[in-house]
This record gives C-alpha cells, structure tokens and sequence, in this order.
C-alpha cells in the first residue's frame, strides 16, 4: 500500500533541463559568494583601503612639514591647504574617517 497520489508529475525533458540550471546557477552565485566574500565584506575593505590611504597621506605631510620645520605640527589643521604645490599639502578628505565621519585623533 503507497502514498496516495494527488496527481501524475510527468518529468519531461524541459523540466529536467530547468531543475538541472537552477542548480548550476544557485551553485555558481554561492560559489561566488564565497571566493569574492559578500558585499558587506567587499565594503569593509574598501573602507580601510581608504583609510590607509589617508593615513598614509598624513603621515607623509607630518613628515614633509616636520623636514621643513624641525618639528612635528601642533595639530593636523596645518597640513590642510589648497595649494596642490605646498610640500606638506593633505587632501581635506583625508582628516577624517570615510564611513562614521569622525575626524582622526593627533597628538603631538
């Protein structure tokens, strides 16, 4: 005695062929999910590519206005400028953090 049977599934060959792509496809995106790591991941790092980079910035004006000066800034705001030339010259953006906004700590 089996299972009732409601209704006759037939498999033909077009329904094989979809249920075999939704497979590979569903494969693929968790596969890619995988090596290249989620969104959220990709955002982070792209982040703190950015905050290397300005850090980095800072670091180099810090030390070009320290070989100009004998001595370190009292603060960041000294770096900033608008002229490209300036050996000590800082982006604006680069003061603070790319995603909170909150503006970079410096001590002398």
């Amino acid at each position: 005695m089996g299972l009732p049977q409601i209704g006759k599934v037939s498999m033909t060959p077009a329904k094989i062929l979809a249920g075999i792509a939704s497979v590979v496809v569903i494969g693929a995106v968790g596969a890619g999910l995988y090596f290249a790591g989620s969104p959220v991941t990709a955002r982070q790092k792209n982040l703190d590519g950015q905050r290397l980079a300005a850090l980095q910035s800072i670091a180099g004006g810090i030390d070009a206005y320290y070989d100009k000066h004998g001595a370190n800034p009292e603060a960041l705001d000294v770096l900033k400028g608008t002229d490209p030339n300036e050996v000590y010259y800082v982006s604006e953006g680069s003061f603070a953090d790319p995603e909170t906004k909150a503006p970079y700590g410096y001590v002398r």
